[in-house]
């Protein structure tokens, strides 16, 4: 009898471990978290265990070289270990590409494994100005930029005479009107993304025509340079007088209607340089 009952024991023990261990596999569950970061710099790599059982080791791959086949980057060892569990990363650019395949292994105390799989973008901040020098630019044209790997909203887009230094423009797409009276121009255009990523580029461009001046040697802002007070004359009855004023960052310092001669107060502005647009004229303005 008793040879019976520990032979019914021992299945009974038998059928509990593997409707356990059938449970257990569940038990690796973790989660990849990484922070943005631009290529050359520091990538901060997390891994959250999301069961209750504790993790044993962790092996890390990544940012795989399909010509070379091989992985820049290994790191294997005990999940107790900080440098394994947050690990530091620094990407390459890979000649702009920006995606980077990252795997882990994970085994937990219990002996049981699972691989992750993430991809990591973070690719190498580009920016290209499209309009072709030989047929750019009128009047009525705007000068466009292609930008890959850099997120917005953007923390600063400027463009820039790269000749004189001086700021030109704020906007997206560049309006050839404020190139009034000019046959030719070396543009820059400068862009900071919302990580702090940047990247910059300057073409040459022979205008086609000389852009006509007319409205922008109209608009006069004076006293400029100016301590306290501007005053804004030489607009139409017919002219857009809808006015803003941006700081060298390209944020909206405020918003007015313009009108000839009225005083414009900046005593309260920091001293540095602005760009006043009144309608599709911008003007730079100096506080000192």
């Amino acid at each position: 009898m008793k040879i019976i009952y520990a032979i019914v024991l021992f299945l009974f023990s038998i059928t509990i471990t593997k409707a356990s261990n059938s449970t257990l596999i569940d038990t690796v569950n973790v989660e990849i978290q990484s922070d943005e970061a631009c290529p050359g710099a520091i990538i901060n790599f997390h891994v959250i265990n999301k069961s209750t059982t504790p993790l044993d080791s962790i092996w890390w791959r990544g940012d795989f070289d399909v010509i070379s086949n091989y992985y820049f980057f290994y790191k294997y060892g005990s999940a107790l270990n900080n440098n394994v569990l947050n690990p530091h990363w620094i990407f390459f650019s890979n000649n702009g590409i920006g995606k980077f395949p990252v795997s882990i292994e994970v085994k937990n105390v219990l002996g049981f494994y699972k691989t992750y799989y993430d991809t990591v973008e973070t690719g190498e901040p580009w920016v290209h100005i499209i309009n072709d020098p030989s047929t750019c630019c009128g009047l009525n044209d705007t000068i466009k930029v292609d930008v890959r790997f850099l997120t917005k909203p953007y923390n600063t887009l400027q463009w820039i005479d790269n000749t004189t230094g001086a700021l030109l423009s704020f906007q997206d797409k560049f309006p050839v009107s404020l190139l009034a009276g000019r046959t030719s121009i070396d543009l820059k255009v400068r862009i900071e993304d919302s990580k702090g990523c940047t990247a910059e580029v300057t073409k040459f461009f022979n205008l086609t025509t000389p852009v006509s001046a007319s409205k922008r040697d109209r608009l006069i802002i004076s006293p400029n340079p100016t301590s306290n007070n501007i005053f804004v004359s030489g607009l139409s009855e017919t002219d857009d007088n809808l006015a803003i004023l941006y700081n060298a960052q390209g944020k909206v310092i405020m918003n007015f209607k313009a009108e000839n001669n009225i005083p414009i107060d900046l005593s309260s502005l920091d001293n540095g340089v602005y760009l006043l647009k009144v309608g599709q004229v911008v003007k730079r303005v100096v506080k000192m």
